[in-house]
């Protein structure tokens, strides 16, 4: 349990010090935004499995609060990545390939 409890809890620790305003979600979203993204949608359903289990329902709310911030950081990505190049074809500052 403690190997598997690692991701998520590194993560919900990242996401206390960005809501406690220790770290940006810029520099967040630059260095680990794809990789929280698709973390989460890995432990999404487990956690609110979880949740139910333990009947403690905020498990893992800074790593969903986190996982909601980045995603809107995602969208502003994309739509400045479009708007800088209205011919639709790829620039150097193109956003990255959504996370899988």
């Amino acid at each position: 349990f403690y190997k598997l409890n690692r991701w998520p809890s590194l993560i919900e620790a990242i996401g206390v010090l960005w809501d406690e305003d220790a770290i940006e979600i810029g520099v967040i979203y630059k260095m680990w935004g794809p990789q929280i993204l698709s973390g989460w949608r890995v432990w999404e359903e487990p956690v609110k499995k979880l949740r139910e289990l333990d009947e403690y329902p905020i498990t893992y709310r800074y790593f969903q609060r986190l996982a909601a911030a980045l995603a809107d950081e995602w969208a502003k990505d994309e739509a400045a990545a479009v708007s800088e190049d209205p011919h639709g074809s790829q620039s150097e500052e193109a956003a990255p390939a959504e996370p899988s």
